[in-house]
């Protein structure tokens, strides 16, 4: 797999990490270029994704964090259950050489705790077999983990319909063969 845009355009990111196993799919090219692109052409301002706080849930290898640091943004925040997936998303910053501008958190993404990273864009790709999108956005409200306008794009399977809470907007959806990809706006925390 390999980064399509931005400074490290064409560099590998590896799906697996000799000697250890990992389970996950990982977000397919087509799928990650055309949530860029929409990201970029219809939500992000003019200097793009400059300066902005990421972060990438249910991580995996990181593609999508480091798609976006590729792309300008100044910091990722990677996490994920499986400290495996973690190892594997470190070592594809390392490999990048750009660990300083990365957090790494094994952590339930249902579970997070308060962070001082408030992140304008979040990438959500939890497995679809356990369907807790739903879940993990209630859990960055509860963790202060949003600057106000982020904006979430949260892969799901095709079949399933993402119980948007409240204080979300959905802007869009788009459907990717098995992949249905929605576009939320944070808007406020629900009173």
């Amino acid at each position: 797999m390999k980064i399509s845009s931005g400074k490290f355009k064409n560099k590998n990111i590896a799906t697996k990490i000799k000697g250890i196993k990992v389970e996950y799919t990982p977000t397919s090219l087509k799928t990650r270029q055309a949530i860029f692109n929409i990201l970029m052409h219809n939500y992000m301002p003019e200097s793009g994704l400059d300066d902005m706080v990421v972060a990438d849930l249910c991580s995996g290898s990181g593609s999508l964090g480091l798609e976006a640091l590729s792309r300008g943004a100044k910091h990722g925040v990677f996490v994920d259950i499986d400290n495996n997936q973690i190892k594997l998303a470190r070592a594809n910053a390392e490999n990048l050489n750009i660990t300083d501008q990365c957090t790494f958190i094994c952590s339930d993404a249902r579970r997070l705790r308060s962070s001082n990273h408030h992140c304008d864009i979040v990438f959500m790709d939890a497995p679809y077999k356990n369907n807790i999108s739903a879940e993990i956005l209630e859990a960055l409200i509860g963790a202060d983990w949003l600057a106000k306008s982020s904006i979430i794009i949260v892969e799901c399977d095709k079949r399933v319909d993402l119980d948007v809470p409240p204080a979300f907007e959905l802007l869009e959806q788009r459907l990717y063969g098995r992949v249905k990809v929605y576009f939320l706006m944070y808007k406020s925390k629900a009173v």
